[in-house]
């Protein structure tokens, strides 16, 4: 009787490990979609993804603005083509600009760095209605393909 109840002790434990053990399948994420994770509802209006809409035209100039918010912090990232060259960075991996968010403001300046060469620059963004609107301050003095101005649409952030 003793070794059928220690055998049956033993299963059972053993099952338990099993299950216990089972591995959790992991979503991979990127550093966007992580950033997102951990807002909370006060982020900022201009958190989101934006696209400026030039025409249909193959060689039409195309930027888009990615808007994250990691804490007390806007992270952005863009991607500037025209002239069929590219100033781009991967999306939420490399940033272009960091900025502390702004108390009760739809409006920021910022420095920003571009992805051809690094060369260094300053904007300004401004919610009007659930789109922004970009303008170069003082333009970066190295390669820089993002428009001087641009007022780009609030889109559905592309996946990955």
């Amino acid at each position: 009787m003793k070794i059928i109840i220690s055998v049956t002790s033993i299963l059972l434990a053993m099952v338990i490990l099993f299950f216990a053990c089972q591995e959790t399948p992991q979503v991979e994420q990127t550093a966007t979609e992580a950033n997102a994770l951990t807002t909370d509802a006060t982020d900022s209006p201009l958190v989101g993804y934006y696209e400026m809409k030039s025409g249909s035209a193959k060689d039409a100039p195309t930027f888009s603005i990615d808007i994250t918010q990691f804490k007390d912090t806007l992270e952005g990232s863009y991607c500037a083509v025209a002239n069929s060259k590219t100033d781009c960075g991967e999306r939420g991996a490399e940033l272009a600009f960091k900025v502390p968010v702004p108390k009760n403001k739809t409006a920021i300046d910022f420095d920003f760095m571009t992805y051809r060469d690094n060369s260094k620059g300053t904007a300004h963004i401004e919610l009007s209605n659930k789109n922004i609107k970009w303008h170069i301050v003082t333009a970066p003095t190295g390669e820089c393909y993002t428009p001087a101005d641009a007022e780009l649409l609030r889109e559905t952030r592309p996946k990955e």
